[in-house]
């Protein structure tokens, strides 16, 4: 048999019998992002793209770094000691890709693109001279095998003729290209389509500022077939220590008739901040490239035709907008309310309580939950309060830290039975467990951990760290994988 058939008949066997399953199981690994397809669509999507791009991952590797280098010199040990160190570089790199991604949403391109091209191999290498060596480090490397194969070409030539045919190819190709019709005319999620490096056309919703892809989840499974009604009122800035019954008699009353979380947390350095993490559920460092994008649960509410009713998050006069759209209002839709009000604590609770006297007037109380909280604390010492008025009017305290990352999927979870309202966001927890050791507060460029564990903090801003008592600094990880989940 001709010796360029054999080794390229050799490197077929390893490349498309061995490397190519390998590569698919290594990237698996992806999946403990939390990223999985969740409708029969997305799941023959994902699978063929899985293995058709898995498959042409290896078959560029095989055409252009393997078949050049052992048609030029054909030895026995070149083509079994290229193809082998092909594959182990090939499968590390899909390896670490994979557990880069389900650890930070971040795979490797991300940043060796920039060190490759913007900052040069010689750079990546530490000198020009380094770079130098090790090319000619290599080529003697090729030399030497090459010549000591030549022996046992020699002693084997004619004993094997066991040729791979190329149906392989053919069977990529057909599995990318049906990746892709399922991705056109399937309704395929624009995260799903970031689990694997080679997607050619992922839909991504804007670009952050350091060049990768941002998106935001926006699916949600839910089993519960009633529609309660939904009323948040929040306060810019609120801390604990204004609820009384001097400066808010109508809401500190109200505490009798709700489930009150007495150790809500900012999760943000200014109210504007915590606004956001309140409706959207993700660290404040997200807020300038969420752009126009709905928060996750308003599409819930559009699928169950909902009518929503957003009273802005930054001016004062609300009341009337709301009193106007209750007297005015003739269908019985269910309704959602989001009210933010830039008043004092004793103004504020004048507007709550005519607030609650419109909606008792016009018979819209029944069957609804009512969310009392606040933006900020305005005060890095002070919690925020929370009060959650549940449709049976049942009272509860609770005293374990919660922050504005748990509300609002703690509420639809409530309202709509949905699954994945936690692990959608992947930051929650429910209001009423007592689970977390640790949270994160953020704005762009800057974030503080709170470790409750240790009772100390961790701050970076300006590239220095701060640390306050003994805070664990292992902590650093999540927090960076935290700001980091929603970006590619």
């Amino acid at each position: 048999m001709n010796r360029r058939k054999f080794v390229l008949s050799w490197g077929r066997k390893l490349f498309f019998g061995i490397s190519w399953p390998l590569s698919i199981l290594l990237a698996l690994v992806s999946l403990k992002s939390s990223i999985l397809p969740g409708s029969t669509s997305e799941w023959f999507y994902f699978t063929l793209n899985l293995i058709g791009h898995l498959g042409l991952m290896n078959a560029v590797v095989y055409f252009v770094l393997y078949c050049p280098l052992v048609l030029l010199i054909p030895g026995y040990y070149i083509s079994r000691f290229w193809s082998l160190i092909l594959i182990l570089a090939l499968n590390i790199f899909i390896l670490f890709d994979a557990v880069s991604f389900a650890q930070y949403q971040m795979h490797l391109s991300s940043f060796l693109g920039k060190m490759f091209w913007e900052e040069g191999l010689e750079n990546l290498l530490t000198s020009q001279l380094v770079v130098i060596l090790v090319a000619v480090s290599f080529l003697v490397f090729a030399l030497f095998i090459w010549i000591r194969g030549e022996t046992h070409w020699r002693a084997m030539q004619g004993r094997f003729s066991n040729p791979v045919k190329n149906w392989y190819l053919i069977l990529i190709l057909l599995f990318v290209m049906l990746s892709k019709v399922f991705f056109y005319f399937g309704s395929i999620r624009p995260e799903l389509t970031t689990l694997l490096p080679l997607d050619f056309y992922p839909k991504k919703e804007s670009t952050s500022d350091d060049g990768r892809k941002f998106y935001y989840p926006s699916t949600l499974t839910c089993q519960g077939v009633q529609n309660p009604n939904l009323v948040v009122i929040a306060l810019k800035e609120w801390s604990q220590n204004q609820l009384n019954e001097e400066s808010m008699p109508h809401v500190f009353h109200m505490k009798d008739h709700a489930i009150n979380y007495d150790n809500h947390l900012d999760v943000a350095f200014n109210e504007q901040g915590g606004l956001f993490s309140l409706f959207y559920s993700v660290p404040a460092a997200y807020e300038s490239e969420i752009l126009n994008i709905k928060p996750f649960f308003l599409h819930e509410m559009n699928k169950r035709n909902y009518e929503v009713l957003d009273l802005g998050r930054n001016h004062s006069e609300v009341f009337n907008k709301f009193m106007s759209w209750s007297q005015e209002r003739t269908n019985k839709q269910p309704y959602f309310v989001s009210m933010v009000l830039d008043l004092s604590a004793s103004e504020a609770d004048r507007v709550i309580q005519d607030v609650i006297l419109i909606l008792l007037k016009e018979n819209m109380l029944t069957n609804t939950h009512i969310v009392f909280t606040g933006g900020s604390s305005g005060s890095a010492h002070n919690n925020i309060p929370l009060l959650h008025i549940t449709p049976q009017r049942k009272k509860g305290y609770f005293n374990h830290p919660t922050s504005h990352y748990d509300l609002m999927p703690s509420i639809i979870n409530d309202m709509w039975n949905c699954k994945n309202a936690f692990s959608l966001t992947g930051l929650g927890y429910p209001l009423s467990q007592a689970g977390r050791d640790w949270l994160l507060l953020s704005e762009k460029g800057h974030f503080k951990i709170l470790d409750f564990k240790n009772n100390s903090t961790i701050e970076v801003q300006n590239n220095s760290l701060i640390k306050e008592g003994s805070p664990r600094s292992e902590l650093i990880f999540p927090a960076i994988k935290t700001l980091n989940r929603f970006k590619i």
